[in-house]
């Protein structure tokens, strides 16, 4: 018996071990097949890549294409140097070298290695390696007509024929290229698929040998088990999970001591109690019986199946959810059954985490703008937000349940150069490669696309991709750039510390300081300190301002162009500053102002000009109002005196003569000083007593002609004191009155005056209005009637300065004038003067 043992033993172990080779060996082989599948994806996009710089480098003559087309041919040119020196069985370090020149995978080079010498003979390899070498020859001839395009290109002997040619070549080249590598890998991946056939059937007989064999020897242990009681309870007792045995009524007979830890019962208190006594609650306890009496009565298994989730009570009363299995060890009316019970209490409480944590990450994953897309490694969607959703018009519920290939035509439907963005992709799938680039929608949107691995105990279990619109940064990128190129003024951005340095300047920056170019002038203008600031107290006055805090400052100063040449510029700074306030940075933009500089000195001297002019007058005016009033006033007293004589009708006739054109001139000489005032003197802020100026003011024209006929009504409506110019006040209201008297209407019954102070208070304005009901302004005169010597009708005998000098006070005061009138009916005058907040103005 002991020898059949050792037999079976030994046949086991054998079978084991030829498992374990045939599987070492055929998941060596297979690897190493991927491997070179994978070389060969290195091998193509290196190809494809340096045809592409080829003809970039052709079609543009741009020198970085053609360092480009000779990094890309290293690729597949390493591979061509390896499969040489592996056909020559040259030395191991140089295979490494070249293999990973070709950008193969340094941990797949041996198995790279050791497939080809071992199956270099073999059909499948052969094969392989036969296209490998054309693909070599061919990418030889690629790099050869590369130099040699390249040698006619410097070499000036270049036609558009010649580009023609050449491109057709390149094509042709790529072409058959492109057929030789899918070949490559076709020969290849049939190797691998009937590698992975002839391997599950090997294992398929070999593990139908272990399982036949360790089925035996199970059957064999478990009858024994049963017949030691002994070891029954050493394995129940160090079990991780209570076990619990009881009969058909549910009396407890065996109580482990994980039973102990879970349900708080020691076993001398539990064993011969029932289940339902203890640790089954009362809502299940006819469920329990039924099931134990269906399994005595017709063999029907306790559970329905192996392992349910259910639920059991605690000593302390407390529900504890469990896995509970059963197994009945005997049939008929001594049945026994043995409880396994697992506590789900730490699983409830980890899932409820889990469920927390996940709730959390998708909370983030919805918080962010970004659209945000996560495949596995196969390239099949697992996860994806509300906003990335948003983007590309995709229902989220749909998304989830979708094949890859239907969302990604969804997707590529909308974007520009789909066709390479989906092969990106594909490569990118099973890539460590974190990769960003733009992505150009049909409708002109721009996404920026990132892409990172997601590694997983060092492995790469799939991707996840962000997706952000930079539309508008983009534009505004752009907007800044021509903004920036194209500004009449000066732009640069330099850095602080010593004299500063510049980094960046537009082209109108260069031509203001008469350098040929941007780059000259960062080339010349090491210290913009010292070479631009003609006084350096302008640059320390600068510094002071950056010292008190601030850090936008504007300063207008001399400063030297690049021949020497001074002018004039307004300089708009913006510093950056460190935590000392030392500047970091500056930038701004500078504007040539020597031209208003020169029209500011010749306004300042027409100023000064003007001032001795306006003296000049002054002394003129006084000096006319003086001198000429002077004899007036003394002809009117001896008009006086004459009258007073009695003299002849005749006489008397021509004294009033005299009278009315002394009194017309000293009223324009007086109308010339008011305008003189005006025009010269602030306005002064006094509290003004409108009844008693108004009444004093109709007093003074008692001896105007037609005065006598005229009746005065005055009302005046103040709430608070009103504060103004008395002179400018007195200057506008005897010439409204006097011009109401003069034009009064004597054919008319009675001859009204109408004078109204009003505050309002909703519009903060007080109301002046003098209203007649004289003989009205015709409607064609009444657009002129404020224009200087302007007058209405042949009854006017002044010089037509009144109302021009009304309205130039009223402006002065900041007010306003309105007429309103009628010929033959009235004359309505409105002045408008704001009110003075005299807290604020007393303060």
């Amino acid at each position: 018996m002991t020898t059949i043992r050792i037999t079976a033993l030994t046949i086991l172990l054998a079978v084991c071990a030829i498992l374990i080779s045939v599987n070492y060996y055929t998941l060596k082989t297979t690897s190493a097949v991927r491997a070179y599948i994978n070389g060969e994806s290195q091998y193509s996009k290196g190809q494809k890549a340096a045809s592409n710089h080829l003809i970039l480098y052709l079609t543009s003559k741009e020198e970085h294409y053609w360092d480009q087309f000779l990094s890309d041919m290293n690729v597949p040119i390493g591979d061509s140097l390896a499969r040489i020196a592996m056909q020559n069985d040259l030395d191991r370090q140089e295979i490494k070298k070249r293999l990973l020149q070709g950008k193969n995978h340094e941990a797949d080079i041996e198995r790279m290695i050791w497939l080809f010498r071992s199956f270099n003979t073999v059909s499948f390899m052969r094969e392989a390696i036969s296209l490998w070498s054309y693909g070599d020859q061919l990418i030889g001839e690629l790099y050869h007509l590369g130099l040699e395009y390249r040698e006619k290109l410097q070499g000036e002997h270049w036609s558009e024929q010649d580009l023609l040619n050449a491109l057709k070549q390149i094509a042709q080249l790529s072409s058959e290229l492109t057929h030789i590598e899918e070949d490559f890998s076709e020969v290849l991946g049939i190797t691998a698929r009937k590698l992975d056939s002839w391997l599950f059937i090997t294992n398929s007989a070999l593990i139908i040998i272990v399982i036949g064999l360790t089925t035996r020897y199970a059957m064999r242990s478990i009858k024994k088990l049963k017949s030691a009681n002994e070891l029954r309870n050493n394995l129940a007792n160090a079990s991780f999970e209570a076990s619990i045995w009881y009969d058909k009524n549910s009396v407890i007979s065996f109580w482990n001591p994980q039973a102990e830890k879970t349900f708080g019962w020691k076993a001398d208190e539990i064993i011969g109690k029932k289940l339902t006594e203890t640790i089954i609650p009362a809502e299940y306890h006819d469920k329990h019986n039924i099931g134990i009496e269906n399994y005595v009565k017709v063999g029907i298994p306790p559970l329905p199946n192996p392992r349910v989730e259910t639920v059991a009570q605690h000593r302390n009363g407390t529900i504890i959810p469990i896995e509970l299995s059963i197994l009945a060890l005997n049939e008929g009316k001594e049945a026994l059954f043995c409880a396994h019970i697992f506590d789900r209490t730490s699983l409830v409480d980890q899932k409820n985490i889990e469920e927390k944590q996940t709730s959390y990450l998708r909370a983030i994953l919805e918080s962010t703008d970004d659209g945000i897309l996560a495949t596995s490694s196969k390239g099949h969607i697992l996860e994806a937000n509300q906003r990335f959703c948003e983007q590309w018009g995709i229902d989220q519920d749909y998304i989830m349940s979708a094949a890859f290939e239907e969302v990604s035509a969804f997707i590529l439907d909308q974007i520009e150069d789909a066709q390479n963005v989906l092969l990106e992709v594909r490569e990118l799938f099973q890539s460590d490669e974190v990769h960003t680039r733009l992505i150009h929608l049909k409708n002109g949107k721009i996404f920026e696309r990132h892409s990172v691995p997601m590694i997983l105990d060092n492995t790469n279990i799939g991707r996840v991709w962000s997706f952000r619109d930079i539309s508008d940064k983009i534009k505004a990128e752009s907007d800044y750039k021509n903004l920036f190129e194209n500004s009449a003024e000066g732009i640069y951005i330099g850095l602080g510390g010593g004299n500063g340095s510049l980094l960046t300047v537009n082209p109108a920056m260069a031509k203001m300081y008469g350098y040929g170019s941007p780059a000259q002038m960062l080339d010349q203008v090491k210290e913009p300190a010292l070479q631009f600031f003609v006084d350096q107290k302008d640059r320390q006055a600068i510094r002071e301002q950056l010292k008190a805090g601030k850090t936008k400052i504007e300063a207008e100063y001399r400063s030297y162009k690049k021949n020497g040449e001074i002018f004039w510029v307004r300089n708009h700074l913006k510093f950056t500053v460190d935590e000392n306030g030392a500047p970091l940075r500056f930038e701004g933009s500078v504007e040539d102002i020597t031209a208003r500089k020169h029209t500011q000195e010749q306004l300042v001297q027409q100023i000064e000009e003007l001032k001795k002019v306006n003296f000049e007058l002054d002394r003129f005016v006084y000096s006319v109002s003086h001198d000429l009033r002077a004899p007036l006033l003394s002809i009117k007293g001896l008009v006086n005196i004459s009258e007073s004589e009695n003299p002849s009708p005749t006489l008397m006739k021509y004294l009033n003569m005299i009278r009315t054109s002394v009194e017309r001139l000293d009223k324009f000489i007086m109308d010339i000083l008011d305008y003189s005032r005006n025009s010269r003197l602030e306005v002064q802020q006094n509290e003004i007593d409108f009844k008693s100026l108004t009444n004093e003011i109709i007093n003074n024209m008692i001896h105007m002609e037609g005065y006598q006929h005229v009746l005065f009504n005055l009302k005046v409506k103040l709430k608070s004191k009103f504060v103004s110019d008395k002179r400018r006040i007195e200057v506008i209201l005897a010439n409204l009155i006097s011009n109401a008297i003069k034009y009064q209407d004597l054919n008319k019954s009675s001859q009204n005056i109408d004078i109204s102070i009003i505050e309002q208070k909703g519009k903060n304005q007080l109301a002046i209005i003098v209203e007649d009901n004289g003989v009205g302004i015709e409607h064609s005169s009444q657009g002129k009637i404020f224009d200087m010597f302007y007058r209405a009708s042949d009854r006017s005998k002044g010089a037509g300065l009144g109302l021009y000098i009304i309205k130039e006070t009223v402006e002065k005061m900041n007010g306003s004038i309105e007429l309103l009138s009628k010929e033959g009916k009235f004359t309505k005058f409105t002045i408008n003067l704001p009110i003075i907040d005299t807290t604020k103005h007393s303060g």
